[in-house]
């Protein structure tokens, strides 16, 4: 098959293969890791790329997903021309497909390599994809881990919150020796119970901007 890319000729091969892919916002982005590896020689990183086993990870491991997703991000890929947008080039009923390039139409290899995040890597193939590919296993799961992510910092600060008022109320009751009278007991009710709402209400709306 020939393909013209950048104004040049290229023998190309497919080796694409058909996959599944969990409807899960992690697996989603463990299945992009999995393609960009496909296409440039990574580091070790068949735990991260495991897309079937994304509930094995730990949460460290799940942030350094995010984080390789967005070093490889869909702009520096397109840059370097290693995942193209090309739907024409897509088998019809799927969204994205791999080839391997075998020579130029001069017929020496090609083996060039670009340089990704101040680290040169070796090209090993390309893929063609439709726009939408990007959607589904790039924007929209990284967008769901990032509020995903959001609303657990915000109940863990809550948490925080709770325990360290628990803490400052024990440290009032005994600094100043009071026993804490039933109308005070009262009034550190109100207070605190009124703390709460107000907190778990900007939560939720900060959950939805």
């Amino acid at each position: 098959m020939s393909l013209d890319l950048d104004y040049q000729s290229l023998d190309v091969k497919n080796i694409g293969k058909d996959v599944t892919v969990p409807e899960n916002y992690m697996a989603k982005l463990m299945y992009y890791l999995s393609c960009v590896s496909s296409v440039i020689r990574l580091d070790d990183n068949s735990r991260l790329t495991d897309y079937d086993n994304y509930f094995l990870l730990s949460k460290e491991e799940e942030k350094l997903v995010a984080g390789l997703a967005l070093l490889f991000q869909p702009d520096i890929m397109k840059e370097y021309s290693l995942f193209v947008v090309a739907p024409q080039y897509v088998k019809y009923g799927y969204s994205n497909e791999f080839y391997e390039i075998t020579k130029n139409n001069l017929g020496f290899h090609i083996d060039s390599e670009v340089v990704i995040g101040g680290v040169s890597r070796k090209v090993l193939k390309f893929m063609v994809c439709t726009e939408g590919w990007f959607d589904k296993n790039y924007y929209i799961p990284l967008a769901a881990y990032l509020l995903a992510n959001k609303k657990k910092n915000c109940c863990e600060s809550f948490c925080d919150f709770l325990n360290c008022f628990a803490k400052c109320f024990d440290s009032c009751c005994c600094c100043f020796n009071c026993e804490c009278t039933t109308n005070c007991k009262k009034i550190w009710c109100i207070i605190f119970y009124a703390y709460i709402i107000i907190v778990a209400i900007i939560c939720i709306f900060s959950t939805k901007k």
